[in-house]
């Protein structure tokens, strides 16, 4: 099974371009992540956060963790100011349109559905739920970002809030979302507004319950 994962090398992935307003009654500071992905492919958009500085002693200490490749992007990232993602992330599926077809759970625990040939849904919820889990390092790299030093800064100090791991995996919540056919195309607001849909579903209605949420939109086969 062919998976194309587009965002930057592991040490610098808090950047991208796709930012989702949060709910109405939300707080832009508390603006989620949005990850779209649509059959074998996978787009990775996460929200352009400032206040990122790069803590070189995680890269130190954990050199199989730092990136060998960053031509094209800075080795270091200056803290911009603001708020980025503190705790531990959690994530939620939305399997988008009534093409995802009937759904069971299977024999691994996981939600599977009639509609989906390629068997992309128990993968990606395994994928999410194994995340912090088993001493896995991949998700520390993520924990060298933090938030409150001072603007123009390329390290943190020792009183500085990082991003979290996801202790006892990410995967927060499944939802198949069949209210209507998901579209062959979708445009960046069709999904943003598919991912507020996903937030009211799940309860996160203000900016604190969503500073630490990812949406993962998933496209059926076909669109």
């Amino acid at each position: 099974m062919k998976r194309a994962i587009h965002t930057l090398p592991a040490a610098l992935v808090a950047l991208s371009l796709l930012t989702l307003p949060a709910p109405a009654s939300a707080g832009g500071s508390g603006s989620p992540t949005i990850v779209h992905t649509h059959g074998q492919d996978i787009e990775v958009n996460t929200a352009a956060r400032a206040g990122i500085a790069y803590r070189r002693g995680y890269a130190a200490s954990h050199p199989a963790a730092a990136p060998t490749n960053t031509s094209g992007f800075a080795s270091r990232l200056p803290y911009g100011g603001g708020a980025i993602v503190a705790g531990a992330p959690k994530v939620y599926l939305v399997f988008w349109g009534s093409q995802w077809g009937a759904a069971s759970t299977g024999g691994d625990g996981y939600q599977h559905y009639t509609g989906d040939p390629k068997h992309i849904a128990p993968v990606e919820q395994a994928f999410f739920a194994g995340l912090g889990t088993n001493s896995e390092t991949w998700s520390g790299v993520m924990t060298q970002y933090c938030q409150g030093v001072a603007i123009g800064a390329f390290s943190c100090g020792s009183n500085t809030t990082h991003v979290g791991y996801p202790t006892g995996g990410a995967l927060a919540g499944v939802w198949e979302d069949t209210a209507v056919a998901s579209p062959n195309q979708a445009t960046q607001n069709q999904i943003a507004a598919e991912a507020v849909l996903a937030a009211t579903h799940f309860g996160n209605a203000d900016a604190a319950s969503n500073v630490d949420a990812q949406y993962v939109i998933l496209s059926p086969t076909g669109t």
